[in-house]
């Protein structure tokens, strides 16, 4: 199943069975990130060349928001559930160490 998904995405995400997609026009489905431009492995890097410094270059992921489905997900580079997911993981490894 994973090699079915990872080959049809290089055909684009509805091909693979991930997730439908209206492209973009009003109405459908918005996912977006917005980089940081203070992030340090962003600086003096031109616009045009952030995108690829941000997945090749950077230490750190220097994301200052996520909307899927357009809905605010990460602020200031901090996950909504951050908290509560941090809470559950510690719980799960806890009881499978117990």
């Amino acid at each position: 199943e994973f090699r079915r998904v990872l080959f049809r995405s290089q055909a684009g995400p509805s091909a693979a069975g991930i997730q439908e997609s209206g492209g973009l026009v009003t109405g459908a489905r918005a996912d977006a990130i917005e980089l940081d431009p203070a992030a340090s492995g962003l600086l003096g890097i031109p616009i045009s060349a952030q995108l690829d410094a941000a997945v090749f270059a950077c230490d750190s992921a220097p994301v200052a928001r996520v909307w899927q489905a357009g809905r605010l997900q990460v602020e200031n580079g901090r996950h909504r559930h951050r908290d509560r997911s941090a809470r559950d993981f510690a719980r799960v490894v806890a009881s499978l160490a117990g």
